[in-house]
C-alpha cells in the first residue's frame, strides 16, 4: 500500500538611524535607539492565532469537508476529506486503480483498499494521527501553549520565524513550524522523521478566507528537502453536517471485483522471470538515476508465470552516466487503460500465483474484452492487486 507520509530559521534585524542636528555645532549627543528584542515563540503563536482568524473563530469550527486534487509527479489524483471534532476523521483517495481510504472513528485508525481493511504497523497509525491533527482548524489553539515551544536555530529557507516544540508522547510533537513574520500565517510545519528517518515537510500557501477562519488552499510535501506530492483544495466547508457512521471501519467482507481505469504515467520496466530479482533490478535503476518512486511494483503474468515487471515514476530519467542493463531496464509510457481488479492476500508471489483466480470469466460475464496478460500489484507485504487489462 502505498505510504503516503510524507523549517526554517530567519530573524528580523531592524536597524535604527540616529538624527543629527544640521549645524555641527549645535548638534545634540548622539543617543542610539534600543534594538528591538527578537520575538518569543509566545508572541508568535500569538500572532498566527489572530492572522487566523482569532481563536474564537477557529474553536468554534466543529467539522470540514474538503475536495481537492492531489498530484505526485504526472499522477493526478481526486481526494475528499471529512473531518469531525474531537479526532474523527475520513481521506478517500481514488486513483483510479485502487481506492484508498485512511479513517478514524475517534480512537481506532483504519485503512482500507477498495473497501477490503488493510492491516497497519504502529508507526503508520502514529503517522495518520499526526497529519490529521493538521486537519483541526484549532491547531495553533489547542496546540499553541507557547510553554511547549522555544525559537529554533534549525537551518532552513530563509525569511520566516522558525519555533521547535518539545518531544510529546503520541502523536503531537515534537514539530517545527514556521510562520511568515509579515502577515503571521503558518508557512510550514516538519513532522516528526519517519521509522526510516526520513523527514516529511508541509509548505503553505494560497491562503484564503473560509468563513472567519484563513486557510491554505496549497499544500506541497517535502521528503528529506526533495518535492514529492501537492494538494489543491477545490472545495472547502465548515461546520456541516458529517454522518459519524463514515468514520467507522468498513465491515471485514470477501474483497469484490471493480472496474478501474489505469493513468498515464512513466514506467521503468524489466524482463524478468523472478519478482525478487526485477524489483532488486527496478531499485537499481532508481538509485542510480535519482528518479523518485511514485508507484507500487506491478508484474505481468501469463499462464502462472511473471513475464516482466514494472514501476510508476514521477518523470523520466535524464541519461546519466555509468554501466547501465539496457536490455534489462526501459524507460517507457504507460498508455491510459481499462482493467477489472480484485484485492488478494497471499504471503508472497508465488502463493498469489498459485491461487485459482479467473478476471477473464468475469470480463465474459460483464460483456468486457480482455487485452494484455495478467498484472499483479502488491499495495504491502501481505496484500495484493490482480487486474486483467480491458479494450478501451
Amino acid at each position: 500500500m502505498p505510504r503516503f507520509r510524507n523549517m526554517i530559521h530567519g530573524s528580523i534585524v531592524l536597524l535604527a538611524s540616529m538624527l543629527l542636528c544640521a549645524c555641527p555645532e549645535n548638534a545634540a549627543p548622539a543617543t542610539a535607539l534600543k534594538a528591538t528584542p527578537p520575538p518569543t515563540a509566545a508572541a508568535i503563536l500569538a500572532k498566527a492565532q489572530q492572522a487566523h482568524g482569532g481563536a474564537a473563530a477557529l474553536t468554534a469550527v466543529t467539522s470540514l469537508h474538503v475536495r481537492s486534487l492531489l498530484s505526485r509527479g504526472v499522477h493526478g489524483w481526486e481526494s475528499e476529506v471529512h473531518f469531525s471534532l474531537p479526532g474523527c476523521f475520513l481521506q478517500r483517495i481514488d486513483t483510479g486503480d485502487v481506492v484508498i481510504t485512511h479513517g478514524c472513528d475517534g480512537n481506532v485508525v483504519w485503512a482500507a483498499l477498495d473497501g477490503t481493511l488493510v492491516p497497519l504497523s504502529d508507526a503508520e497509525r502514529a503517522t495518520l494521527q499526526e497529519q490529521s491533527l493538521l486537519l483541526r482548524p484549532d491547531f495553533l489553539v489547542r496546540f499553541g501553549d507557547a510553554a511547549h515551544y522555544t525559537i529554533s536555530t534549525s537551518e532552513g529557507p530563509p525569511g520566516l520565524l522558525h519555533i521547535q516544540s518539545r518531544p510529546r508522547k503520541g502523536p503531537g510533537g515534537p514539530w517545527r513550524m514556521s510562520f511568515d513574520p509579515l502577515t503571521g500565517l503558518l508557512a510550514a510545519i516538519i513532522l516528526q522523521p519517519d521509522s526510516a528517518g526520513r523527514t516529511t515537510e508541509l509548505r503553505f500557501s494560497d491562503y484564503r478566507n473560509a468563513g472567519l477562519v484563513k486557510t491554505p488552499w496549497l499544500a506541497r510535501w517535502f521528503h528529506d528537502g526533495v518535492e514529492t506530492a501537492t494538494n489543491c483544495v477545490t472545495t472547502l466547508e465548515h461546520s456541516i453536517a458529517i454522518d459519524a457512521g463514515i468514520y467507522t471501519a468498513p465491515v471485514l467482507a470477501p474483497p469484490a471485483i471493480h472496474e478501474g481505469t489505469l493513468s498515464a504515467a512513466p514506467t521503468l520496466r524489466v524482463t524478468t522471470q523472478d519478482w525478487a530479482q526485477g524489483a532488486a533490478a527496478l531499485d537499481d535503476f532508481l538509485h542510480r538515476s535519482g528518479v523518485e518512486r511514485a508507484g507500487p511494483m506491478v508484474a505481468e503474468c501469463m499462464e502462472g508465470k511473471i513475464t516482466s515487471m514494472s514501476l510508476g515514476i514521477t518523470v523520466l530519467p535524464e541519461p546519466f552516466c555509468g554501466p547501465l542493463a539496457e536490455d534489462a531496464v526501459m524507460a517507457c509510457l504507460q498508455p491510459r487503460s481499462r482493467h477489472l481488479r480484485l484485492l488478494m492476500t497471499g504471503k508472497d508471489m508465488a502463493d498469489i500465483l498459485s491461487r485459482p483466480h479467473d478476471l477473464r470469466e468475469e470480463a465474459s460475464r460483464r460483456g468486457l474484452t480482455p487485452l494484455g496478460p495478467l498484472r499483479v500489484v502488491q499495495w504491502g507485504t501481505d496484500f495484493w492487486i490482480l487486474q486483467l487489462p480491458l479494450e478501451n
